[in-house]
């Protein structure tokens, strides 16, 4: 069975993500999406909403698009799946995904596939292009468009943008920063 084949584990509705929990937000995974995003106008700093082209615009569209994505709830989303967070037993040639944490909630196997494709490599030569190539592949292994992908992972980045409150030099915003105002996704948002 694929990660993505994954039904959630029933204590998953209940964890936190970031601050609503599936019951304020309305037990569906959009809606958890867009309170989550909501609130970001007013509590991101100036200079991030100065580092983001067209950032009320972007949010109003991921807005607009996510409850048109068809999300499902049941499905385990683990939130931060990367190289880093994948172990493989030699031995036993098995694999284990840890680090479970502040995205892990039900949701879409789809939101996974999106920012597992950015995170495999953030900061690389090719990273840009290695995402879009992952992002490509795992529509098609997800039956589904790239532009589905490409707004959840623009959603993970409006969300996480200043999670963990923003310095100067925060390698996580200014990553998210770059990925809103790449091509690709600001030509699936504003396009």
């Amino acid at each position: 069975m694929g990660l993505h084949e994954a039904p959630a584990i029933p204590n998953a509705r209940s964890m936190n993500l970031l601050s609503p929990t599936f019951q304020q937000a309305g037990n569906r995974f959009c809606d958890v999406l867009d309170v989550l995003i909501q609130p970001r106008r007013d509590q991101t700093e100036g200079h991030i909403l100065n580092e983001v082209d067209d950032f009320s615009e972007k949010l109003a569209a991921l807005r607009d698009k996510n409850p048109k994505l068809g999300l499902r709830s049941d499905q385990l989303v683990h939130g931060d799946i990367c190289p880093e967070n994948i172990i493989y037993d030699l031995k036993d040639q098995s694999l284990a995904l840890i680090d479970f944490g502040f995205m892990t909630c039900c949701g879409d196997a789809r939101f996974d596939a999106a920012t597992a494709a950015a995170f495999f490599d953030m900061t690389g030569e090719n990273s840009s292009q290695q995402t879009e190539q992952l992002i490509s592949q795992f529509a098609r292994s997800l039956a589904c468009p790239t532009s589905d992908l490409q707004l959840l992972l623009a959603t993970y980045c409006l969300i996480a943008i200043n999670a963990f409150g923003h310095k100067p030099g925060d390698e996580l915003a200014n990553w998210c920063v770059h990925q809103l105002n790449s091509a690709p996704i600001c030509n699936v948002m504003l396009g």
